[in-house]
């Protein structure tokens, strides 16, 4: 039960925040980030909004991942916001690598929450 609310509360946060930062700007592509902070984030994962293969798609490496990546929520439009892990890549390489996919309307590293008690 802890994994599902982790998976909402992650899944949440970012359905609020994608419409405001990180989309794509202007000229078509992801906006990159400021640094971010060790240890506020799950290392080799990150948070995507990501749309479906549209006719004019341009292939890219990264396809595979997104299309087997843990599926959070499902949006308007067919999109969705999944969750992607790469041992083998750091938070920071995902993200630079994800960015270049013309599917990738949202990125950020998987940070860290807490649900607060109530009193």
């Amino acid at each position: 039960m802890k994994h599902t609310w982790k998976k909402l509360l992650s899944a949440f946060g970012i359905a609020f925040l994608f419409p405001l930062s990180g989309c794509r700007e202007s000229g078509g592509s992801v906006s990159s980030q400021t640094s971010i902070q060790p240890g506020t984030y799950v290392e080799n994962e990150v948070l995507l909004t990501v749309a479906e293969k549209a006719a004019d798609h341009k292939a890219h490496e990264s396809d595979a991942a997104l299309d087997q990546a843990e599926v959070l929520m499902e949006l308007d439009g067919n999109r969705k916001i999944v969750l992607v892990r790469d041992p083998s890549r750091t938070t920071e390489e995902l993200l630079e690598w994800v960015r270049e996919n013309d599917r990738v309307e949202y990125a950020e590293p998987n940070y860290l929450s807490q649900a607060q008690e109530e009193k």
